[in-house]
């Protein structure tokens, strides 16, 4: 029997802007606003009409699906694609709470908000069981990858590619430990992929690059597809994950020179290449180098669920998915 792998979540409990992190923690529960939009928890919605309940709900005067769109995405991760065991990472200050996801997702009309606001909106929720005895865990002692992942701004994101990273955390607050000797090993694994990505074209080109990252989705356990085109469409990789209904397009640039980093350009790319595709959960602009400030400064602040993956991020997930870079077939002609 195929045991189904375990996924992950960055969730802010805070619907409405308003700090719910206690009530979640004493009632055992992860929770969403958009209470307005009733019925997502029809199995038999498609994604079509799943999003046109959020955007009759809250986007009703918008002649587009973008913001909708976004906002379904989440949603339909939340109440579809996570399933019991995933975990739910919960940031909060320099500290962060991680869950063990136990229940299905529910609807419950007695946690809608009221017109005063005196009850906050927590109708969409999920029963967890609270690791690390429901204590915080110091930021400090999560990788830099589980870092960057809860600086989102979004309500939610995925973050099944940082399951182990979760877990080296949980191990790491129940033994009071910063680092062990399988850590030091891991990050020098990652400080030589880096210098692989940033090696030149000696040994990998720009095709090759977007093989290699199809290759890393793969290795999650996605289909993937690398489309033909001509021009710039902001989705040179897409990633489907038949298992968790789960769909992720990315942006591939192979500037692998760390002082001339890749240019906000690449994140508006990627937001129109969101518009593309129907139920879009996230999305990834990849490069081999590092990113300028307002590249980062723009993914934070768009709606989009935009993730930027940096070389040592990347290098990071080949080390952790096993990604046979043997195979790839360095500068080949495509």
């Amino acid at each position: 029997m195929t045991l189904e792998k375990r996924g992950a979540l960055v969730i802010r409990l805070a619907p409405g802007g308003d700090d719910r992190l206690q009530l979640g923690l004493k009632e055992k529960r992860i929770f969403l606003g958009w209470s307005d939009a009733r019925g997502l928890l029809n199995p038999d919605l498609s994604w079509e009409q799943f999003r046109q309940i959020v955007k009759s709900a809250h986007y009703a005067d918008d002649t587009g699906n973008r913001r909708s769109g976004i906002a379904a995405g989440f949603l339909w991760q939340f109440i579809h694609s996570t399933k019991r065991g995933d975990y739910a990472v919960v940031p909060y200050g320099d500290s962060f709470y991680v869950g063990e996801i136990t229940g299905c997702a529910e609807f419950k009309e007695e946690n809608t908000s009221d017109a005063q606001g005196e009850i906050a909106d927590t109708a969409y929720s999920r029963n967890v069981e609270w690791l690390n005895h429901a204590e915080p865990i110091p930021r400090s002692v999560a990788g830099s990858a589980l870092r960057s992942r809860m600086k989102t701004r979004g309500s939610a994101a995925d973050a099944t590619d940082l399951v182990s990273d979760i877990e080296i955390a949980l191990d790491r607050a129940a033994s009071g430990t910063s680092e062990r000797l399988e850590d030091q090993l891991r990050e020098r694994l990652v400080a030589s992929a880096v210098d692989v990505l940033r090696a030149g074209e000696t040994l990998i080109d720009e095709r090759e690059f977007e093989r290699l990252v199809a290759s890393v989705f793969t290795a999650m356990g996605a289909n993937t597809l690398i489309p033909a085109r001509q021009v710039e469409t902001g989705d040179d990789v897409v990633a489907t994950f038949p298992i968790v209904d789960l769909k992720v397009i990315a942006q591939v640039k192979y500037h692998r020179d760390p002082n001339i980093p890749t240019d906000v350009t690449a994140v508006q790319d990627v937001e129109r290449g969101i518009e593309r595709h129907d139920h879009v959960h996230a999305a990834w602009v990849v490069t081999a180098g590092e990113f300028s400030q307002e590249a980062e400064d723009y993914a934070e602040n768009s709606p989009a669920p935009i993730r930027l993956v940096n070389g040592e991020d990347l290098a990071r997930m080949i080390v952790d998915l096993g990604v046979r870079l043997a195979n790839l077939n360095w500068g080949a002609n495509q």
